[in-house]
Parts: structure tokens; C-alpha cells; sequence
């Protein structure tokens, strides 16, 4: 996007103008250049890592590049910065609005009060390119040609080929890598997130790296085609994307998601919930991260989730969303000095009834398992060890479980469990 769609400099242009790359840039960077060569001026891009993270208030991370972004091209000296108020992109066919975020859309007045001294050089233009704020920006174009003393005409020429510029830029990545996915049988990660974060290199922690390093392919999750339908409620540009490709591995096997967040991020925060409830059963991995989150931490959770992928794999484990077994919740209840089993129909089983066995995952040496062993024997409860000294024991303890409040759950650090109402797996 940045070396073939970049635009061509003016041969004598009217200034400079300055392009923080951050927010909205690393999307609609082909619109915003054309645009801002069209009206004779050359663009200067901000560089990555430089310029002073510092803000005003507590913000999120991808905002507080944005205020290095605007520091590092005042530092150069450009005439102007280009950060637009851009309100609302391009709805699919099954929402109505697809804003961008709240902080995304108000940065623009953020910037220009943070930066006092220097707001008569940040144009801050209203725009949006849904079709519903197309006259809107159409006028808001006239007025910041004004500003700069370029002729209205040559500025609705200049937005005009920008919106087909950025149109052929899309074009061209989504065929690229419907081209890459075509005949891949092997499986991969989705990439998924604001493309200022999961795509950015100096903001992603190389998690896209760390994936390709383990033989997978990854996939950018906003090149997918998209998947309907979408939920109504969301209106949010970027939470449509993700759960868009969330819907396109739901339906596919071998393909597994990896969503890459930032703290304070409230859409997200609301999508992760929607996110692992499509994706039951089913591996995947959510990253936040901030400007104080290090390598290791993140190389950690990729690794867990790589690994989880390739034991499915080579054990060819059913989803549990695929499970035959009708699995009945149950919950303990205290009375007295006793703990019961109430089973979903109601049924008080005691911890010690010969219906009930305690699933107990030890992992550990042989003697932590048989030590679990004998304190439930001692109770006269039946047990079931899970770890790789009890093969013998998997088909138990694959029956429907309970979590339960055991004591020496939290002592032991390991999980226990008791079987459904279905007595056919006793």
C-alpha cells in the first residue's frame, strides 16, 4: 500500500503537507495521499518511532501514536497535517452505519488542543464516506481548498480520483490474497484487529512473525470476503471486519483466529465476549497489548495457542461444539457441614455416592497422581486421574463434568469433577 499506491510528488508543489501515520492512515492511505497530491502539494509521511508519545490524559495506545506521529511532523517543519474528522466508512449489506471508533473520529480536536501553538497548521476537515455524507463532504473538500488557496473545481477533481484510487487499492489486496488462499490446504491464522494495530508493524510485537516461525500461514482478516449476517447492533467498522472473518473460520476447518486489542479499547472490549461465544469450542486468541507490553508475554500466549492447534491436529480432537453427548449443568450446594451435587434435575447426590466420580487433572509426577488417588479414596469418593500416567482412565474422564469447590481444588492447584445425569456414561 505504501510503495505501489503511493502517489506521485508534484513537479513544483504548492508545500508540504504531513500524513501521520497512525488511526485511519494505515486504511485509507491511497485516498488521503491522491487526495493531497491532487491539490499540489507533497506528502510527507510520519516515521515510525519517533516523535513524543506523551498526552494529555490517560488514551489508548493506538492514540498516543498518533500524538507521536503529529510531534515527529511538526518537528520536520511540513506547513500542514492532514487528520481529518473521518466519521463513518462504507456499511456492508447487512448493517446500516460502520463508524469508526469514538476516539478515532474525535482525535482531530484531541491533537489540536494538545498541540496549541501549532492548530492553525492541522486541518481537520469533517469527512465520511458513506454514501449518506457524501454532499457533506463534498463541501467540507470546497472549504479546506479554500484554506489552502487551491481552486474548488481542481479540489472535487482531486477527492473524486482519490476515492477511485482507494477503491483500486482494495480491489488489488483482496485479489492478492484470494490468489495466496487459493488450493491452501494447510492451516492458518486470521489475523484479526484495527488494521493501526494487527497490521502495524511497530505496534503488533511481530505476532505475525512469531505465527509464520510455526509453519502457519497467516491470513489479514479484513482482505476476507464478507461473511453475513451481522449483528444489527454493531456499528462499528472494525468489529464488523472482525467478526466477519470470525463468521468465515467458523465455517471452515482448518482456519483459527488471533484478534490483537488494545486496552481501554471499548468496542472491543464488547466484541471479545460476542467473539468467544461464535468460537466456542474452538481455539483462538485475543491480544491486548499497550506501549509497556514486552515480547516474551506475547511470544507465551502465541506459543499456547500454536500448541493447542497442533494437538488438535494430531489428536484429531471433536470440537466440543461437535459433542454427541447431551450434557446436563449441575452445581454444588452447601448444607450444614455437607457439600451436595445438584444435578440440572434436581437431584442431591453426596460428594460420596457411588453416581458421582471426581475428575482430577494432576499434572505432575506419578506420586502427585497417586497421592490424589488416596486422599479421595480415603473419602470414599471415586476417582479418575487425567494425566499421562492414567491413559486407562480417558474414556472416564471424558463423561460431561462439573467444576467443583473441593477444598484441596485451590491446595492441589488442579480441577475435579463429577459426571451428568446421563448414567451411560457411568
Amino acid at each position: 500500500m505504501f510503495q505501489e499506491f503511493a502517489p506521485t510528488s508534484p513537479h513544483c508543489p504548492r508545500g508540504r503537507i504531513g500524513l501521520p501515520l497512525a488511526l485511519t492512515t494505515y486504511e485509507l492511505y491511497p485516498l488521503y495521499s491522491r487526495f493531497l497530491s491532487g491539490l499540489g502539494f507533497e506528502v510527507v509521511l510520519s516515521r515510525r518511532g519517533f516523535g513524543s508519545r506523551r498526552t494529555a490524559t490517560p488514551i489508548c495506545y493506538p492514540a498516543e501514536l498518533m500524538h507521536a506521529a503529529v510531534d515527529d511532523l511538526l518537528a520536520h517543519g511540513v506547513d500542514f497535517i492532514f487528520l481529518p474528522y473521518m466519521r463513518e466508512l462504507p456499511a456492508g449489506r447487512s448493517v446500516e452505519h460502520a463508524y469508526l471508533c469514538p476516539v478515532t473520529q474525535d482525535i482531530p480536536g484531541v491533537i489540536r488542543a494538545f498541540f496549541g501553538t501549532a492548530a492553525g497548521r492541522i486541518l481537520t476537515p469533517e469527512m465520511g464516506l458513506a454514501p449518506h455524507l457524501e454532499a457533506v463532504t463534498r463541501q467540507e473538500v470546497a472549504r479546506l481548498a479554500a484554506t489552502l488557496g487551491v481552486r474548488s473545481q481542481l479540489a472535487n477533481e482531486s477527492w473524486s480520483a482519490a476515492l477511485a484510487h482507494q477503491a483500486a487499492f482494495e480491489r488489488s489486496y483482496r485479489d492478492e490474497i484470494q490468489e495466496a488462499l487459493y488450493g491452501l490446504d494447510q492451516p492458518a491464522v486470521i489475523l484479526v484487529g484495527r488494521p493501526y494495530v494487527a497490521y502495524a508493524p511497530e505496534v503488533n510485537l511481530s505476532v505475525p512473525r512469531k505465527i509464520t516461525t510455526r509453519g502457519l500461514t497467516v491470513i489479514p482478516g479484513d482482505a476476507l470476503p464478507l461473511e453475513s449476517p451481522l449483528n444489527q447492533r454493531n456499528v462499528w467498522h472494525f468489529t464488523q471486519d472482525i467478526m466477519s472473518a470470525v463468521e468465515y473460520a467458523r465455517h471452515r476447518t482448518d482456519r483459527y483466529v488471533c484478534d490483537i486489542s488494545c486496552f481501554s479499547c471499548g468496542p472491543d472490549a464488547i466484541n471479545h465476549h460476542r467473539m468467544r461465544r461464535e468460537l466456542d469450542g474452538r481455539p483462538f486468541c485475543f491480544l491486548e497489548i499497550d506501549s509497556h507490553t514486552a515480547h516474551a508475554g506475547i511470544e507465551t500466549r502465541v506459543g499456547a495457542f500454536l500448541d493447542i492447534i497442533e494437538a488438535g491436529r494430531v489428536r484429531h480432537v471433536v470440537p466440543a461444539a461437535q459433542a454427541k453427548r447431551r450434557v446436563t449443568t449441575a452445581h454444588l450446594e452447601q448444607e450444614g457441614s455437607g457439600t451436595y451435587v445438584v444435578t440440572g434435575t434436581g437431584r442431591r447426590l453426596a460428594l460420596n455416592d457411588p453416581q458421582v466420580v471426581h475428575v482430577a487433572l494432576a499434572d505432575g509426577p506419578q506420586f502427585v497422581s497417586d497421592l490424589l488417588a488416596g486422599f479421595y479414596s480415603s473419602n470414599r469418593m471415586e476417582v479418575a486421574i487425567r494425566s499421562e500416567h492414567h491413559r486407562g482412565n480417558a474414556a472416564i474422564c471424558q463423561a460431561s463434568l462439573l467444576r467443583t469447590g473441593v477444598p484441596a481444588v485451590s491446595v492441589h492447584g488442579w480441577k475435579s469433577g463429577a459426571v451428568s445425569e446421563d448414567a451411560s456414561t457411568r
